[in-house]
């Protein structure tokens, strides 16, 4: 449950700075649901810049307080997005929690999708605000 209300807050941290772009240059973003790639595929994400039918951005938060299989279960949910977003798709983590302490063999799985340039970033809570800046460069450069 812990863990559970950890990755929601998570979310709502990431959702808060979608909101604060809306607000400031008038972006759009769906949360939660499947997006759908151009070749039809789709794929989970909890946020999608400007929506799911058109993911230009991709973003996943998991936060993590225990540890355990859920831990694992992100390396899978990462392999799915890669699989199905489209190469010019910019896709972002976020993370935090003592958890990934506890299962460094993974977060290292998921450093090494971001040094190979699969995951264009990732984030912890005390990097949030790089992730608007990033989004606002992204969108900027459109």
């Amino acid at each position: 449950m812990t863990a559970q209300k950890r990755g929601s807050t998570l979310e709502d941290a990431v959702e808060a700075i979608l909101i604060e772009l809306r607000d400031e240059i008038g972006i759009t973003f769906d949360r939660g649901g499947n997006f759908v790639s151009r070749s039809g595929k789709q794929a989970k994400a909890d946020f999608t810049v400007p929506s799911k039918e058109v993911p230009h951005i991709i973003i996943e938060a998991k936060g993590y307080e225990t540890t355990g299989s859920k831990l694992t279960d992100v390396l899978g949910d990462i392999l799915k997005v890669l699989e199905v977003k489209d190469k010019d798709s910019h896709y972002f983590f976020v993370t935090d929690g003592i958890g990934w302490y506890r299962r460094l063999s993974d977060l290292k799985k998921i450093v090494e999708h971001h040094q190979r340039g699969d995951i264009e970033m990732i984030y912890t809570i005390s990097t949030l605000q790089d992730l608007k800046e990033n989004i606002r460069d992204i969108l900027a450069s459109r």
